[in-house]
């Protein structure tokens, strides 16, 4: 595959915390910037969140993990 070159200017800390999602993740910033722009063009739309989940929502998924880990 080739490749390009992509600079782009970041606050260092925005960089460095998307560093160790990634680095949890399994993944290279790299690897999600490729998927990010792949989608934007398949898609011609952004689709991210502002905003983490309600607390409602928190809830939920708490439950929701619970109810799954006692079927195992």
């Amino acid at each position: 595959m080739k490749t390009a070159v992509l600079n782009i200017k970041i606050d260092p800390k925005v960089k460095n915390e998307a560093q160790k999602v990634a680095d949890e993740l399994g993944l290279s910033l790299s690897a999600i910037i490729n998927a990010l722009l792949k989608d934007l063009v398949r898609n011609k739309s952004i689709s991210f969140s502002l905003l983490g989940p309600t607390p409602f929502s928190e809830r939920v998924i708490r439950a929701a993990r619970a109810d799954q880990s006692k079927r195992r």
